[in-house]
């Protein structure tokens, strides 16, 4: 008897713990909810004569907050000719209403990038790349694409062709189609193929010059196959592509 009391008891602490438990975590869920909902109201809130003065001073149709996944929050500024700006949080306008587009990129965490591993010749092989913490950065886009920071410094402008990958941006200076292959499923490393390619680090450095007709990231991470398959690429593209290779530190 005393046994089958103790164990009662055990059980209505431990459902009575969970309860409370349970209505804990749903209330601070919806204070977070709440809280997170009204953070572009506070903010508007908080800076109404601000955003009275940026519509007034520049002639914009629009004056908005924009909250990023991150947390990151900015003044995004539409023109009457409906061209896109940026003013950072303390009204400067970082970004001129010059743009049919401006798109945010967050920071990322430093990581490895890695395809498939896969059999060639009997030997398991795939390939990867690594690169630090970046930056977060803003994406322009009018006739041309540019490459901003949160201050308004201007990383690269005129580029005509961009693709973000982990890392990395890969631009181009050249109409002419760029085709890439990275994809995790395949068993080749990560190849970018076009016109006045370059590389933009995820920190805003130019690493590599945009004068390369192939961008090729990654090395192989079983160094024998690795060895035979650069010999096959060499043998049939040194001739005509000139290539850079960025792989593991």
């Amino acid at each position: 008897m005393p046994l089958v009391f103790t164990r009662w008891i055990i059980n209505k602490i431990y459902f009575f713990i969970m309860k409370r438990l349970t209505l804990a975590l749903l209330i601070l869920t919806q204070l977070c909810s709440g809280m997170y909902g009204q953070t572009v109201k506070e903010i508007e809130k908080q800076h109404k004569e601000l955003i009275k003065r940026l519509k007034k001073e520049n002639a914009l149709k629009k004056v908005e907050v924009k909250i990023e996944n991150d947390g990151f929050w900015y003044f995004l500024l539409t023109g009457k000719n409906k061209m896109s700006g940026v003013a950072n949080q303390e009204g400067k306008v970082i970004i001129p209403m010059q743009n049919t587009a401006v798109t945010y990129y967050p920071a990322e965490q430093k990581s490895i990038v890695k395809t498939r591993i896969t059999e060639k010749f009997f030997m398991k092989a795939g390939f990867a790349y690594s690169y630090e913490n970046t930056r977060p950065f803003f994406l322009t886009f009018k006739s041309d694409y540019g490459i901003v920071a949160l201050d308004g410094t201007v990383i690269k402008d005129k580029i005509k062709q961009v693709r973000k990958i982990p890392g990395y941006w890969i631009i181009s200076d050249s109409y002419e189609k760029m085709t890439y292959s990275h994809d995790s499923d395949r068993d080749n490393p990560f190849i970018f193929l076009g016109k006045k390619l370059g590389v933009v680090k995820g920190d805003g450095e130019l690493l590599v010059a945009t004068e390369y007709d192939e961008i090729s990231l990654g090395e192989c991470m079983n160094l024998k196959i690795c060895l035979i398959w650069m010999s096959c690429l060499s043998y049939n593209f040194v001739s005509t592509l000139r290539k850079i290779t960025m792989g593991l530190p």
